[in-house]
């Protein structure tokens, strides 16, 4: 899911120019406490070996992640922003600690969205 913005455009009379705000503003009605405990969940299980038992648990989460899928284990990770709220269609940057086999941990910063509904899903979203 690519993130979403508002944009406004608005013509100016007589100089046939055309001036464009964002807006930015929190969706309230996204619970960015839940949001973070679900990404910190599914990285946590990951870290513990155990993301496979996150869609079996109650309430399950969906995560997809390339790295796990390519048999990285996670060392360990960070947000990068852990004071910013995570808000509806933004992603948050985690900076990760991953290895493969007996080589050494390599760090990779990732981008990830999280989903509230239909259902809880942590998902990869880097470009």
């Amino acid at each position: 899911m690519k993130p979403v913005l508002i944009l406004a455009v608005v013509a100016i009379s007589g100089c046939g120019g055309v001036s464009v705000s964002v807006t930015t503003e929190p969706d309230a009605s996204y619970d960015s406490t839940k949001a973070k405990e679900t990404l910190l969940g599914a990285l946590d299980a990951w870290k513990q070996g155990k993301a496979a038992t996150l869609a079996r648990q109650k309430p399950p989460i969906r995560f997809s992640d390339d790295d796990l899928l390519s048999g990285y284990k996670l060392v360990d990770y960070k947000l990068a922003r852990p004071d910013e709220p995570i808000q509806r269609a933004r992603s948050i940057a985690v900076v990760l600690q991953l290895a493969r086999g007996k080589g050494p941990a390599i760090e990779r910063q990732a981008l990830y969205q999280v989903s509230l509904a239909p259902q809880l899903a942590v998902m990869r979203a880097d470009p």
